[in-house]
């Protein structure tokens, strides 16, 4: 009798410890909330081996053009890469490119295939590659961060990062809240894990980067106007008469860290001692988080073949039209044969492998 009522408070007590509560994944500040950017390829094609002889910094300059009425006509990465170290080097990512080639002061040729650009040579201290793709709009669109629409009442220029984080949700202190926002600002790109109690539920948190947009336009028979806003959910509307007729703007997304900055105060822990993170300090941290880990997104267009070197992504958007004759630009052919040597002779290794085992 002693035993059965001793366990039975034990269960009671247990139930009522702290030792009840469990851990929580709030959102990664790194994660990945819309399918691109990067912007994808439904045909590419890795390659046999992927190999860089060092650390590689990623630096993509995107110009869209846009015809009278917003319709992007044209979307045209520079991709510089710059290589560090000595070796070989031989690697792809996707990219719908229409066409491919070398960019001022690339020091190789790339290669291109359906959907792949391609890089292969050595490295003797460092090298600098840069590629001007010609991208598909209709793959590369959805990737851009704003999206224009004009009639001859004025141009509409909304904010397209918008996005939807789906995240698990429970009762957790403002101390666990603040000490992950604060890891996360220090440099932390994990999902942070904290001490939560209470039910556990899903929540669907809707988000957007802040995209500043600086530039001049023209409408009709209006002087030229000048703008500088900065959107998030809400479109901007740039008011005149008449068509468009000139439009230049530089669009940049927020940098990741801004979302992590403390409303006041020198930390969030100062902050939560300040009573600032209200009822629920999980729904708080979790869309800051996911505020960053979207930004992050709109800074690498398109895939850095080193995942841990850093990339960013420069945005303009101007009124033009397509060439009289789009020009294709296919690179040398060695570069496309080597990697299909590359692949037959690993196809060939496996084979014989095979065959003695």
């Amino acid at each position: 009798m002693r035993l059965s009522l001793a366990a039975a408070c034990g269960v009671a007590l247990a139930a009522a410890s702290p030792a009840a509560a469990r851990e929580l994944a709030l959102p990664s500040p790194s994660a990945s909330l819309r399918p691109q950017p990067p912007v994808q390829s439904p045909h590419f094609t890795p390659a046999a081996e992927h190999r860089i002889p060092g650390a590689v910094d990623a630096s993509i300059a995107v110009r869209a053009t846009v015809d009278k009425t917003g319709h992007t006509l044209r979307v045209v990465a520079v991709d510089s890469l710059r290589l560090h170290g000595t070796g070989d080097y031989s690697f792809v990512f996707p990219a719908p490119a229409l066409s491919v080639s070398a960019g001022p002061g690339s020091q190789s040729q790339p290669g291109f295939r359906t959907g792949t650009v391609l890089w292969q040579g050595f490295s003797a201290h460092g090298r600098r590659l840069v590629a001007s793709i010609v991208l598909d709009p209709r793959q590369a669109v959805p990737a851009l961060p704003v999206s224009i629409a004009a009639d001859g009442n004025g141009v509409v220029i909304a904010n397209a990062t918008g996005a939807t984080g789906t995240v698990e949700s429970a009762r957790i202190s403002p101390a666990a809240a603040a000490r992950a926002l604060d890891d996360a600002r220090a440099g932390d790109l994990g999902a942070p894990a904290v001490t939560a109690s209470g039910a556990t539920r899903l929540v669907h948190i809707p988000v957007e980067a802040a995209v500043r947009v600086v530039g001049t336009y023209r409408l009709g028979g209006d002087s030229l106007q000048s703008v500088d806003a900065l959107l998030r959910a809400a479109p901007l509307r740039l008011a005149g008469g008449g068509p468009l007729r000139e439009l230049r703007l530089r669009v940049a997304v927020e940098d990741p860290r801004t979302p992590l900055e403390p409303p006041s105060g020198r930390s969030w822990r100062a902050f939560a001692a300040t009573g600032g993170f209200g009822a629920d300090p999980a729904a708080v941290a979790s869309r800051r988080l996911l505020e960053s880990a979207l930004a992050r997104q709109y800074r690498t267009f398109l895939v850095n073949p080193d995942p841990t070197g850093p990339t960013r992504t420069t945005y303009t958007v101007a009124l033009g039209a397509l060439p009289a004759k789009a020009a294709t630009h296919h690179s040398r052919p060695w570069v496309a044969i080597g990697f299909a040597i590359a692949a037959l002779a690993a196809l060939g290794a496996g084979i014989v492998a095979w065959a003695h085992s």
